[in-house]
């Protein structure tokens, strides 16, 4: 029984490795080092609840990066928790498991004065085939055999006096607990129960007091063995609960949900067909975190799961299984349209604003799911899929549930080929700056350029910015390509003391809370003027994060910046924030100058925007000019500058020095019926 409880321990253990292991998520964000995802997903399997008493996350070599123990995080774990030579053996155990799939494997150790009972795993993506192991980081998990553990384990086989010893003692049973060469790091000893010398002991009482004492033991007996029962029913429960419990939302966590999907109910569904899967993962979360603290993130989050809760039907199965991802499990006849309808009713839900320290937020949430298909799908594959819709709901941005289609796996391949290549590029300085000329409206002479990022992949040849910009938001990648692409900018200008430069910024950048120190931190280091640069954004961040906007902005202005508004007109535009925010500049949007020439509509809606910038006292730039008369339009209708194709597309740094435009014809008829209409 002792040995059994014992093989429990080591298949729970094995089972939760492998969870946190085989996780796309994780996968990429230690990757990354994205250490606030790590310790929001990961460490709170040790924090937030009692599922694991260590955790250990160790890079492809060298020490590990992460670590915490008993509910603590612990800076430095190579130090204070495992050995360098601990890690590398526990990587070595696992070096030969399969490459098509993820393995768990345990071993006991010694970390510090405990014993502990150790499983390490591969952390992988959803395909780990053909993965190389060197290339791999290794979570390791652990249970701790303190005194506590082994007394729970004690009471289930009714065994009062189970203990750890370091030698066998007499008239004790024993199991010895043994290492990684093979030696014994302890025993656990108990004494064997001898219920015949009991039973003599008692039938030996006097006789005169026979009656009586039976009586009397009989009901101590009774009534000291029901409440044991009672007391170790309750702490097993409680144990119980704790390990399968989310503790920040009483939801069912990551292990619990694991645990459902191996439920014969739930295993009959899937294999007729029966069984949905919805990931749900929530989006702007970062930015109540950066906003208000971590506590606010906390309070966001279990205002979800209760919005959650309430609208999904009793016999759904709802566990949090990430910092901000929730997973939904259900069954049923119908399964299709009601997995569907569910997810359409949760995005509604979680779009309503949000109260949290007095604040309004809106976030919103990507949604995918995967129904089970008859006899031809395992519920863990089930679950693989839905993960990769909920990628694919998160990309498309359309604010619809997205359901599971195998062509998504061939954009996931694709994407993650362009992350990995851009990411390779990036550190071998691969990636190019190119700058496209932006003129006076009057003389056509070029005041300043736009920098525009340009890759030529090695492997993959020329790739648009509409593509792996995108790519590289999902990612986590921007901040890095972001920074790189400032570096350079301020190294050619530099090099070129008469040059002014536009950045384009993407919104994820806009939400690092270090943002504006870095930034500083290169112009200090090339001792570039901020005169010199303008920073452009779209109107997205301005209208989604309003205050976050507001704070940025005036930092950057404060420091010297000029702030451009690029693409004015194709959100949510709005004479507000153009007044409130401390904009310089903006810019009409390529699709109000195509057509100018023949569409009336398009012309005045031009002069509005520009009349509205002037208004302002803004500066206006016309973006996208293609020809001699979008160009003179543009003039005439009070842009101030002019950026396109008709003076120049985006080139290199040494063509710029080179080129020159003698400005653009003004021999025709600016006066036109469209001017004049």
């Amino acid at each position: 029984m002792i040995q059994g409880g014992l093989e429990a321990i080591d298949n729970t253990l094995r089972l939760v490795t492998v969870d946190y292991s085989w996780w796309q998520d994780a996968y990429d964000n230690i990757k990354e080092d994205n250490a606030d995802w790590v310790r929001s997903n990961i460490g709170s399997g040790v924090v937030d609840s009692s599922a694991l008493d260590l955790a250990v996350v160790a890079p492809p070599s060298g020490p590990a990066k992460y670590g915490w123990i008993k509910g603590q995080e612990v800076e430095g774990p190579q130090a204070d928790l495992l050995t360098p030579e601990q890690i590398l053996r526990m990587r070595k155990l696992i070096d030969n498991t399969p490459t098509d799939e993820v393995v768990a494997l345990t071993q006991f150790d010694m970390v510090g004065n405990h014993l502990v009972l150790l499983a390490a795993a591969h952390i992988t993506s959803d395909d780990p085939s053909g993965l190389e192991f060197d290339t791999l980081a290794t979570n390791i998990f652990g249970f701790i055999f303190d005194e506590e553990r082994i007394s729970k384990l004690g009471e289930t086989f009714l065994t009062d006096d189970l203990k750890l010893s370091s030698v066998i003692e007499p008239d004790k049973e024993h199991i010895a607990l043994r290492g990684p060469v093979g030696e014994v790091l302890g025993y656990l000893v108990w004494t064997a129960p001898a219920p015949g010398a009991e039973l003599l002991q008692k039938t030996l009482l006097p006789l005169s007091a026979a009656l009586i004492s039976f009586a009397a033991i009989g009901f101590l007996v009774a009534y000291g063995a029901n409440k044991f029962a009672e007391e170790l029913g309750r702490k097993e429960a409680e144990s119980y609960e704790n390990a399968r419990t989310d503790s920040m939302t009483l939801l069912p966590n990551r292990f619990h949900f694991v645990e459902a999907l191996g439920r014969r109910s739930v295993r009959t569904a899937n294999e007729k067909g029966e069984m949905g899967v919805i990931f749900l993962d929530v989006d702007g979360f970062k930015n109540v975190n950066d906003t208000i603290g971590h506590a606010g993130g906390d309070d966001l989050i279990c205002q979800v799961a209760q919005r959650l809760e309430a609208i999904i039907p009793d016999k759904a199965f709802l566990a949090r299984v990430g910092g901000d991802e929730f997973n939904i499990l259900l069954t049923g006849k119908e399964i299709a349209s009601e997995v569907n309808a569910i997810a359409q009713k949760c995005i509604e839900e979680i779009q309503k604003d949000f109260r949290v320290k007095g604040r309004i937020f809106r976030v919103s949430v990507s949604v995918g799911y995967a129904i089970a298909e008859e006899g031809q799908t395992s519920c863990e594959e089930v679950v693989r899929r839905a993960d990769v819709a909920m990628y694919q709901a998160k990309g498309q941005k359309t604010g619809e549930p997205v359901a599971y289609d195998k062509e998504y796996e061939s954009n996931l391949f694709k994407n993650k080929q362009i992350d990995d290549a851009l990411r390779a590029a990036l550190n071998a300085g691969e990636v190019e700056v190119y700058y496209q000329p932006i003129v006076n409206a009057q003389s056509g002479k070029m005041e300043m350029v736009e920098a525009l990022v340009h890759w030529d992949s090695k492997n993959l040849g020329s790739m648009s910015p509409a593509e792996f910009i995108p790519i590289a938001e999902e990612s986590g990648l921007i901040g890095a390509l972001g920074t790189y692409v400032f570096r350079k900018v301020c190294e050619d200008l530099v090099k070129n003391p008469e040059m002014l430069a536009s950045i384009n910024m993407s919104p994820v950048q806009l939400l690092d809370p270090l943002l504006v120190e870095n930034l500083l931190s290169i112009i200090e280091q090339t001792g570039v003027d901020t005169a010199r640069i303008e920073l452009e954004l779209t109107e997205g961040i301005v209208v989604s994060h309003p205050a976050l906007a507001r704070e940025k902005l005036t930092a950057l202005k404060g420091a010297g910046f000029s702030i451009v508004l690029d693409d004015f007109g194709t959100g949510f535009s709005s004479i507000g924030y153009l007044r409130q925010l401390p904009f310089d500049k903006l810019k009409i949007d390529r699709s109000f100058i195509s057509g100018v020439e023949t569409n009336v509509e398009a012309l005045n809606l031009m002069k509005s925007i520009a009349s509205l910038g002037r208004a302002l006292d803004l500066t206006v730039v016309a973006e996208g000019v293609e020809t001699a008369e979008q160009a003179n339009l543009a003039h005439l209708a009070g842009c101030n500058q002019i950026q396109g194709f008709y003076f120049s597309g985006p080139m290199a740094i040494a063509d710029l020095l080179k080129w020159q435009h003698p400005g653009f014809d003004k021999s025709g008829n600016p006066e036109s019926h469209l001017l004049r209409a």
